[in-house]
């Protein structure tokens, strides 16, 4: 199978950034920012509100639309995503964005990497709960919906990422109408790693992960939360706080992926 670097399938351009899931703008202000070395800074132990929802969600929807292109990424996935023929792409004033810190807007690896492992093993899901934890644009949380998960919670602390999963999910049950999307998929905004009590998670079949292993107080935390879980799947490709020591039968998929001095993208399971 192709790996991520070499990445071909319908609709994807080579160099996009959502076959890379990271931003390959020389200077613009996302790059700039420091969003290349690892997303959701914002969800953090520090962070038990949400941040501030002063759009209502027509004007939310209203911005998304305006302000990104509908992309195919792995598995037929479509989302609206921020590419290089969105004029917000070369922007490099920060006061000239329309949205604060749009995490959704991007397809980062360890979530693209989690995608695509649900794509190919559909049986992880199928007729079962799942909570996707930092689920940003949305990418497992479509994908777990399309193929068959009972119901699905996409948990980020920015509402901009509840406005995008609903329009990500329009387009993909448009697109995949031969497919029985009837299941309960639902957004929440709270800090669940943080506030949540820790029989919280036990109400979900399957808890999902991308990208969350980046910081030295929040990324144990996740960890630690999550250990006694029975099934928990994490999508990285190798940030520090990253377990190092996993044992064979943990990990599940590792995809090439020669990026920003990244090798692979790693699903595994704790």
């Amino acid at each position: 199978m192709l790996g991520f670097g070499i990445l071909s399938a319908p609709g994807v351009k080579s160099g996009s950034i959502f076959r890379c899931g990271l931003f390959r703008g020389s200077s613009n202000v996302f790059r700039t920012r420091g969003w290349d070395r690892g997303r959701y800074n914002h969800y953090s132990l520090l962070r038990t509100t949400t941040t501030v929802d002063s759009e209502s969600e027509t004007q939310r929807e209203k911005l998304i639309l305006e302000h990104t292109k509908v992309e195919t990424t792995w598995g037929g996935i479509k989302l609206n995503l921020i590419t290089k023929e969105c004029p917000l792409w070369y922007c490099h004033d920060e006061g000239l964005l329309p949205f604060e810190d749009p995490w959704w807007a991007f397809v980062f690896p360890g979530g693209m990497g989690l995608t695509r492992y649900i794509c190919e093993n559909p049986e992880v899901v199928k007729g079962k709960s799942v909570l996707d934890i930092g689920s940003g644009c949305g990418s497992a949380s479509v994908a777990a919906a399309i193929f068959g998960a009972k119901s699905v919670l996409a948990n980020d602390i920015d509402p901009f990422a509840g406005t995008a999963l609903r329009l990500n999910l329009t387009l993909n049950y448009d697109a995949n109408a031969n497919l029985e999307c009837t299941n309960s998929v639902s957004f929440s905004k709270d800090n669940k790693v943080v506030c949540a009590h820790m029989d919280f998670f036990d109400q979900f079949d399957v808890v999902i992960a991308g990208d969350m292993l980046y910081d030295s107080a929040f990324s144990p935390h996740l960890l630690k939360s999550l250990q006694n879980h029975r099934f928990v799947l994490f999508g990285d490709p190798g940030r520090e706080y990253s377990p190092k020591d996993l044992r064979k039968e943990q990990l599940l998929a590792k995809y090439e992926f020669q990026e920003d001095g990244f090798e692979s993208i790693k699903v595994f399971k704790l």
